[in-house]
């Protein structure tokens, strides 16, 4: 049963969102409206080899999360939960510094392709994943502002 915690952070829309297969088919499309001359196919394999593109689109969501974590915790100290993680769905804590979306992001996420959805409360950053251990969208990282230590 999720904590109140995890449901406020789950019940509205990701504001950030890393699938690269979505987002290889969306520019794709994109580029064949541009030139239909160019296949989708064709453009789709053209952007999964662009690493310029992938490049661009990984610095905008960094930077974005960057900033929604000034918003929600400028002091960059940190403690997450995570839930259902990996292949085991094991329960986890873990207290990071991060001041940046990437340092954010590889405190967290597994060390492998994975998809994520970020999500925002006032107080909570959580993020969704899936990865080939977990890929039914079950891993959760919920993450909050850590408290001073007296």
């Amino acid at each position: 049963m999720p904590t109140a915690m995890e449901a406020d952070a789950t019940a509205g829309c990701p504001v950030l969102e890393w699938d690269t297969c979505d987002m290889a088919m969306a520019e794709a499309r994109a580029i064949h409206e541009n030139d239909p001359d160019q296949s989708e196919e064709d453009a789709f394999e053209e952007v999964l080899k662009d690493s310029l593109y992938w490049e661009l689109v990984w610095d905008n969501l960094t930077l974005s999360l960057s900033s929604i974590m000034e918003e929600v915790n400028p002091t960059g100290h940190w403690e997450a939960v995570g839930r259902d993680m990996g292949w085991q769905q094991l329960d986890g804590h873990k207290e990071f510094e991060a001041s940046t979306g990437e340092e954010f992001l590889a405190a967290l996420l597994p060390k492998c392709d994975c998809s994520f959805r970020i999500y925002r409360t006032v107080d909570t950053i959580s993020i969704n994943c899936a990865h080939h251990d977990s890929p039914v969208w079950k891993e959760w990282y919920h993450v909050r502002r850590r408290k001073a230590i007296d």
